[in-house]
């Protein structure tokens, strides 16, 4: 067995020779193992609560100025209302920017179901662009502005390279911004320079099952099942006359036979932002 020699310099003596710039730089950024139990991360980096308990006893909170990936095998499985109690908790903040950045999301927001969780659209924007170029280019630039508590961008199945996530790392860096990736599930297995990546799917419950593949300051690999709600997924299945409506929602609509059917309206004007095409982006006030 080969044994550590005696004049290996330790992190500590390397670091006091260094100026005081690299100390400040390096302070808390470096991990070992040896500080699994005291988990120093914490102390140095801002985190908000992701609205899960279960969640949260694991990875105690989603890191502010990092980057969290989160790969997916499938589109609408409750990505999206993963992110929503700590989205709903930046946009209700006192200090600090409130706007949430999302950018090309493979499907259409719907407006109507992002206020029903608590979500307020003035305070949401939608970014297109033409090219994967574009859209790291604009995610970076929204980070390095300060001008948004956090990014929601999907690079679909584009393969970053590991300048790509460095650069959104170090952007999300510079104002503390939440940074949110979303990829495919191929991509799990590659390196990243992602701070916390997850691996999400769904279950024949409808349960999010979100497997830890990476964190700071603590092992990985945990698995939780989380129910997040609503509970509704059984209604879509139901003809439109028999879901549970409000009764001011309710219109009689004459038929044949003298028999009454419901019909479905909504109240909602509002609208997702949207700035397209790219190259007629403009600041949003």
């Amino acid at each position: 067995m080969t044994q550590k020699r005696k004049d290996t310099p330790s992190y500590e003596h390397f670091l006091a020779k260094q100026d005081k710039e690299t100390q400040y730089r390096l302070k808390g950024k470096v991990w070992r193992g040896k500080d699994y139990k005291t988990n120093t991360y914490k102390d140095n980096n801002k985190q908000i609560s992701t609205g899960h308990k279960a969640l949260d006893a694991q990875i105690e909170g989603w890191p502010l100025g990092a980057t969290t990936e989160i790969t997916h095998s499938q589109l609408g499985i409750g990505e999206i209302r993963l992110l929503i109690p700590a989205l709903r908790e930046l946009q209700q903040r006192q200090i600090g920017p409130r706007r949430i950045i999302w950018f090309t999301p493979p499907l259409k927001p719907h407006a109507p179901a992002l206020v029903k969780l608590g979500l307020d659209l003035s305070l949401l924007t939608l970014v297109e662009t033409r090219s994967i170029a574009d859209t790291l280019w604009a995610c970076e630039q929204a980070l390095l502005s300060g001008a948004c508590a956090a990014t929601v961008c999907w690079t679909h199945s584009y393969s970053l390279s590991n300048r790509e996530l460095r650069r959104l790392q170090l952007a999300a860096q510079r104002h503390n911004t939440w940074s949110v990736l979303f990829r495919d599930q191929r991509f799990i297995e590659q390196p990243s320079m992602s701070r916390l990546r997850l691996s999400i799917k769904s279950n024949r419950r409808s349960q999010l099952v979100v497997n830890i593949k990476k964190q700071p300051g603590k092992w990985a690999d945990q698995t939780i099942t989380l129910s997040i709600p609503p509970f509704y997924e059984n209604w879509q299945r139901l003809p439109a006359e028999l879901l549970p409506v409000p009764a001011w929602q309710r219109l009689p609509e004459q038929t044949h036979g003298n028999k009454q059917k419901l019909k479905l309206i909504s109240n909602n004007s509002q609208r997702v932002t949207v700035i397209m095409p790219f190259s007629q982006i403009q600041a949003v006030h």
